[in-house]
C-alpha cells in the first residue's frame, strides 16, 4: 500500500496541539491534496457546457466566494496581506446587505466594526462553557486521556479508518476515504492529534460546519422541482471518522448498560425495531 503523505520534524519539536483547529485541519488538508495531485494519475476533463445563471444566483455565488475567501484568510496566517484582509473586512457590510436583499425570507445578521455587546456576550458564554467542562472533568472518572501516537490510542481509531467503505462521495474538501486509508504513519499520527484536539476542546474546524447538499434525481422527470430529488448531505470524511469513533463508544455503553428502553434502542448493537 502506497502512502501519499509524510512529514518530518525539525530539530526543534513543534507543539502542533497549540495551533487552532482551523490551522491544523488546513495543514492536513493541504498536505493530503498536494500529495494526491503528485501521486494520482492526471486526467484532463473538458466541459463544453456553459451554465447560464440568473442575475440573482450569480450575485449569490459571488457573495459565497467572497465569504469563503474571507474565512480562509482570517483562519490562516497571512502576514504579508494585512491590507487585503482589511479591505475585505471593510467590504463585508455591503456584501451582507446584498445577501439580505437577495434572501428576504432569511435572517442575515448585521455586522458592526465594534460589536462590543455581542463580543462580551460571546465571552460570557465561553466562560460558562469552560466552567461546565472543568466541573465535569473533575467529577467524572476516569479522567480525560490524551494519546500521543496511533499505537497508544484505542484500537477504535485505526479500526474505523481501515473499515470505512470505498467508492463513497467525499465532502467539500474532496478528500475521499481512499486517501485517508493511504496515509503514512506520520499522517495518521497528525490526524490522531487533530481528533484528540477536537475532543479535548469540544469543538471542530470551521470548515467542518460546511456541507454540500447534492440532489439525486428520482426515476422520473426532474421538471425543475426539488421534490423530484433525494437530497443527500456530504460531510468531511475526517470529521465522519471522529464522529464514528464517538458513536461506537456511546453505542456500546448504551447497549451494555441498557440505558435506552422501549423503542429507543434502534441502531444500537444487538437491537432492532422488531
Amino acid at each position: 500500500m502506497h502512502t501519499i503523505f509524510s512529514y518530518t520534524f525539525t530539530s526543534v519539536e513543534f507543539d502542533f496541539s497549540s495551533l487552532s483547529l482551523d490551522r491544523m485541519w488546513h495543514a492536513l488538508k493541504a498536505a493530503i491534496l498536494s500529495a494526491a495531485i503528485e501521486t494520482l494519475p492526471f486526467q484532463k476533463v473538458s466541459n463544453t457546457h456553459r451554465h447560464s445563471y440568473s442575475p440573482e444566483l450569480t450575485k449569490l455565488i459571488a457573495i459565497n466566494k467572497f465569504l469563503d475567501c474571507l474565512l480562509y484568510r482570517l483562519t490562516t496566517r497571512h502576514f504579508n496581506q494585512p491590507t487585503q484582509i482589511s479591505q475585505m473586512i471593510t467590504a463585508l457590510p455591503a456584501h451582507l446587505e446584498n445577501l439580505a436583499s437577495l434572501l428576504p425570507d432569511y435572517s442575515v445578521p448585521t455586522y458592526s466594526r465594534t460589536p462590543v455587546t455581542e463580543f462580551k456576550s460571546f465571552l460570557r458564554s465561553q466562560k460558562n462553557l469552560q466552567a461546565a467542562i472543568t466541573h465535569f472533568q473533575t467529577i467524572v472518572f476516569p479522567p480525560l486521556i490524551h494519546y500521543s501516537s496511533i499505537a497508544s490510542f484505542p484500537v477504535q481509531w485505526s479500526d474505523v479508518i481501515f473499515s470505512i467503505p470505498n467508492n463513497k462521495a467525499s465532502g467539500p474538501s474532496k478528500i475521499s476515504y481512499e486517501m485517508i486509508k493511504h496515509l503514512s504513519s506520520d499522517a495518521l499520527d497528525f490526524s490522531l492529534l487533530l481528533a484528540n484536539t477536537c475532543l479535548s476542546r469540544g469543538d471542530i474546524s470551521a470548515d467542518w460546519r460546511e456541507t454540500v447538499v447534492y440532489p439525486i434525481p428520482k426515476p422520473h422527470d426532474f421538471d425543475a422541482q426539488l421534490k423530484n430529488t433525494r437530497p443527500i448531505t456530504l460531510l468531511e470524511t475526517v470529521r465522519k471518522c471522529i464522529v464514528k469513533v464517538v458513536t461506537n463508544r456511546l453505542s456500546n455503553i448504551l447497549a451494555d448498560n441498557k440505558i435506552l428502553q422501549g423503542g429507543n434502542f434502534a441502531g444500537l448493537p444487538g437491537g432492532s425495531t422488531d
